[in-house]
């Protein structure tokens, strides 16, 4: 599996977003989620893309058919202890197209999205301290690959290229759930022990060694 862009819960979305452009991020189009309650910024690199997602409607939110992806707990993790951000996946050609990259997933069918698609949500939303889990199987390509209509900016004066690893913080990485654990034998995500939960970003396979923190914006670093 691949990772298709990872999503951050943030209540001071502009700050966030123009601490990244101070940092040498280009940004792309931003989105919003009819019945789900979001709004998204986005950041595109060629084969995933970071987003920075808050709340814009708190009822929607808490409605039972989106209640089950704990979005309103991770928006309001200084509360609720959860880990306020996720990771959707692609299939790479070695999986299964067919087959939920979860054998425990369940289908997300948010108002947003257009007849007949879904997300699999991977089934451990009451895992606090992970993150959520998911796919979109009608989404399968890389930014690089988007068709014209769609085409987002990939070049940054930071000259970042590629997500190359996506490193989990957290408070207790010796206890996974069976979700979790098959992300990390399939995938570029790896876990270490911190006082978390937090995210770290690894570019360009992280060949220059340095790091930067978006504290308290985010709970998140890059690194390349």
């Amino acid at each position: 599996m691949e990772v298709d862009h990872v999503f951050i819960m943030t209540s001071s979305p502009e700050a966030a977003a123009e601490r990244l452009q101070q940092f040498g991020l280009t940004e792309g189009a931003s989105n919003v989620h009819p019945g789900q309650g979001t709004a998204c910024r986005r950041f595109f690199f060629h084969n995933a893309y970071l987003e920075l997602a808050w709340v814009i409607q708190e009822e929607e939110m808490r409605h039972p058919e989106v209640a089950g992806t704990k979005l309103w707990e991770r928006a309001h993790y200084q509360e609720t202890q959860y880990a306020p951000f996720g990771i959707c996946f692609r299939k790479s050609p070695f999986d299964d197209q067919q087959a939920p990259l979860w054998p425990d997933n369940w289908r997300y069918k948010p108002s947003y999205l257009p007849t007949g698609q879904y997300a699999n949500v991977a089934g451990n939303l009451n895992e606090k301290a992970e993150p959520m889990l998911f796919e979109m199987p009608f989404h399968q390509i890389k930014p690089e690959d988007y068709p014209e209509e769609i085409k987002q900016p990939l070049h940054h004066p930071r000259n970042f290229h590629s997500m190359t690893k996506v490193i989990l913080q957290l408070p207790d990485p010796d206890h996974l759930s069976p979700s979790l654990q098959k992300v990390i034998m399939e995938s570029t995500v790896e876990v270490e022990k911190s006082h978390g939960p937090a995210i770290r970003i690894e570019f360009d396979h992280g060949i220059k060694k340095e790091r930067e923190s978006f504290s308290p914006w985010l709970p998140l670093t890059l690194g390349w």
